[in-house]
């Protein structure tokens, strides 16, 4: 399944940037998460509960970021193996900022296999816009907001 998307923020790319890179905040946006730990450079760990139709799926998500240009762009790979299949994704995700607003446009690719995989692709397809939608509306509520210390 393809993921694309773009959100407009009323922030900059170094705000934008700081909520996306921290994992507390991360942790408050991704829809079911219980916890985020970094484990290591650009490496996290997630315990994501996920709801599709009549499924439900705990997830223990591998979450690595690469190819990263401060402020710019970066790359995040996911693996995760849970109650209802196995997921994966790779998504490149770019900031750009024009006059005190940012744009992130996103573009990748997710696969499901299990029991999520087995869903039409349709409910799958909207299930995942609804999760982007919230995490970006979080992460919009969040910036500029001052970031707790470690």
């Amino acid at each position: 399944m393809n993921i694309s998307g773009a959100y407009v923020f009323n922030a900059t790319a170094q705000e934008v940037w700081t909520v996306l890179m921290d994992p507390k905040a991360l942790a408050q946006c991704i829809p079911g998460c219980t916890n985020v730990s970094e484990t290591g450079l650009g490496r996290y760990r997630a315990t994501v509960n996920v709801a599709m139709g009549p499924f439900d799926g705990r997830y223990q998500l591998e979450v690595t970021l690469k190819d990263l240009v401060p402020v710019r762009c970066y790359c995040m790979a996911i693996e995760g193996i849970g109650s209802a299949g196995f997921l994966s994704a790779e998504t490149r995700i770019t900031l750009e900022e024009d006059r005190g607003k940012t744009t992130l446009s996103m573009a990748g690719a997710a696969e499901a296999r299990g029991i999520m995989g087995r869903m039409a692709e349709g409910l799958a397809g909207g299930k995942s816009q609804e999760m982007l939608d919230r995490f970006f509306g979080c992460v919009q509520k969040m910036v500029g907001q001052p970031t707790q210390p470690s």
